[in-house]
């Protein structure tokens, strides 16, 4: 009975390390890879942390125009905006297993192929450029971005796309108390 009792607790907290596992890894990427992605990632456990070399496709995305835009619009109307653009080309994004590094003013970034390995990183990217067009377009048509409203029938928001695949140091990047994952590179 003694050693029942052993080997089920020792069974126990092992369960219990292992879904605050789990929960560290939904916390450090759950806002930023697509849920089958983050799945995965739980599923191999192995992940490092700290920086490694790999090849990576990266995209940069931006608002054409930002600046006039920004000084006509007022500034919650403004956030509405992007936020509006973030939320369809982030989606995008995350359909194509990418990882959404992070939001800069009026562009987002995203990488392919880290954390984890993720097949043909470099097609995905760009069909996920071509995507994201795609979704930009269909939300002027139909005024998604409410900007005819304000600013005439022909109103439009534009977005310039950027790839490159290379080699570049992905990890997390920042102070000891406050960091981001994120990666660096040519």
């Amino acid at each position: 009975v003694g050693s029942t009792l052993i080997y089920t607790a020792a069974v126990f907290f092992q369960f219990v390390l292992a879904d605050a596992d789990k929960q560290q890894i939904r916390r450090a990427f759950g806002h930023y890879v697509s849920p089958a992605l983050l799945a995965e990632i739980e599923r191999k456990g192995d992940l490092t942390l700290g920086g490694e070399v790999r090849d990576l496709t990266v995209m940069f995305c931006d608002v054409r125009g930002f600046t006039p835009l920004s000084e006509v619009l007022p500034p919650r109307r403004m956030l509405a905006v992007l936020n509006t653009l973030f939320g369809a080309v982030g989606a995008e994004i995350l359909k194509r297993y990418g990882t959404i590094d992070k939001f800069v003013g009026d562009a987002i970034m995203a990488f392919w192929n880290a954390p984890v390995d993720v097949p043909n990183h470099c097609l995905r990217a760009c069909d996920a450029a071509l995507a994201m067009r795609m979704r930009i377009a269909d939300l002027n048509a139909n005024d998604g971005f409410g900007l005819k409203a304000e600013r005439g029938p022909t109103a439009t928001l534009s977005a310039g796309i950027g790839i490159s695949t290379g080699s570049a140091l992905v990890g997390n990047m920042g102070l000891e108390s406050r960091f981001d994952y994120s990666c660096i590179g040519d």
